[in-house]
């Protein structure tokens, strides 16, 4: 599971304020995963921190983001191949069935 937060900070000197973007992941075994980035703007630091959270939830799942993705769609991709290509990975009749499904 992957958590960002944005802190803002103030340079004394430049009288300027930065936002500085946090993601950390850890994972299930153990390991963990701590980066930042520093942006200008807080609109930019919240859509970077969102970008990347996804990104890790995507390696997460086999590159498959589960809330974005349906069967159908999968199917439907699976189908875009040749049709020998699924006939020697599926068999004839699973391929059938795939196409029945989307019907």
């Amino acid at each position: 599971m992957a958590s960002m937060s944005i802190t803002k900070r103030k340079n004394k000197h430049s009288n300027t304020t930065k936002y500085c973007c946090r993601i950390r992941h850890k994972a299930n075994n153990g390991q963990s995963l701590d980066y930042s980035r520093t942006f200008e703007q807080r609109q930019l630091a919240t859509k970077w921190g969102q970008t990347e959270i996804n990104k890790l939830n995507g390696i997460k799942h086999g590159g498959i983001i589960p809330q974005q993705e349906t069967v159908g769609y999968l199917i439907q991709q699976s189908l875009e191949r040749s049709y020998s290509e699924i006939k020697q990975k599926l068999g004839c009749s699973r391929a059938r069935v795939a196409r029945l499904l989307l019907d």
